[in-house]
């Protein structure tokens, strides 16, 4: 099995957010990136000192084309990555590294203040987006029969804001997900370190389709596949004003909570305590 052409690359390495955002359309043009996926006899896990990823050819290529200048985190405008695949008769494995100056593994946290509240941290930038404190994510496409995909990878479905509008409708956001025609879809693998990557080693399975309308979906055209369980959900009261739960484990420092592991929140902590502002449970 080889993952081949440029837009191989460009899909499976297509959005990594780890306090800043990149575009996968970084190659120059007419450069050719070959991902060869080496068979293996039985399922393996992302363990780099297994023998089998050691033998993996690895790609190396560097993510440099930032599609906004965040106001809110300015630090980073480049990442190198590494690519390596296995595959046995049933599954395909995909192995990524990069360079993280930040190892962003924190979510809207809360911290208590001096006055006794709590504040729910983040610091959103001009479009709305967290680059502070939020958690490392990268996004994979995979095509199903949009044109132009093998040429542009990512980008032919990932669309800029400009002056304020995107295909025509007001929007303050810095980029949407839709296809171009009826019937184009893309397949979309959207790991997040926090929500589904740290207590569990999980991907959201989702897509992408021509949905432009956001009264008709509020994500345009990306969309999740059904929801058979687990999940996250944010640790937060009704009124939004602090934590509804905490850990059950005393002294636990981990940026989240497990679903099975939470209890309702007492409040025993001092000015400066940090509790996580997400739920995670197993999917």
């Amino acid at each position: 099995m080889k993952v081949s052409k440029k837009s191989s690359v460009a899909s499976m390495a297509c959005v990594i957010a780890s306090t800043f955002l990149f575009s996968g359309s970084v190659f120059a043009k007419g450069e050719t990136y070959t991902l060869d996926s080496m068979k293996i006899a039985a399922p393996i896990g992302l363990e780099a000192d297994n023998a089998a990823w050691v033998k993996a050819n690895p790609l190396n290529f560097t993510l440099s084309n930032l599609p906004y200048k965040s106001s809110t985190y300015k630090n980073s405008t480049k990442t190198n990555v590494v690519l390596k695949s296995l595959h046995d008769n049933d599954s395909i494995y995909i192995y990524m590294q990069y360079d993280d100056p930040t190892k962003s593994l924190s979510r809207f946290p809360w911290i208590k203040q001096d006055d006794g509240s709590w504040k729910h941290v983040m610091h959103k930038d001009q479009t709305g987006h967290e680059n502070a404190n939020y958690e490392d994510k990268v996004g994979m496409f995979w095509n199903i029969n949009t044109r132009g995909f093998a040429k542009k990878g990512c980008a032919i479905a990932c669309h800029l804001t400009e002056d304020g509008m995107n295909n025509g409708i007001a929007d303050h956001s810095a980029g949407r997900k839709y296809t171009r025609s009826p019937g184009e879809t893309i397949d979309m693998w959207h790991w997040k370190s926090v929500r589904t990557g740290m207590a569990f080693d999980l991907s959201h399975d989702q897509y992408v389709d021509d949905v432009t309308d956001p009264t008709k979906n509020k994500n345009w055209g990306r969309h999740g596949d059904e929801k058979t369980g687990g999940g996250y959900k944010n640790n937060q009261t009704k009124d939004k004003k602090m934590p509804a739960f905490m850990s059950s484990k005393a002294g636990d420092t981990r940026t989240y909570i497990l679903e099975s592991e939470k209890v309702p929140f007492v409040d025993n902590f001092k000015a400066g305590d940090m509790v996580p502002g997400i739920i995670v449970d197993k999917m």
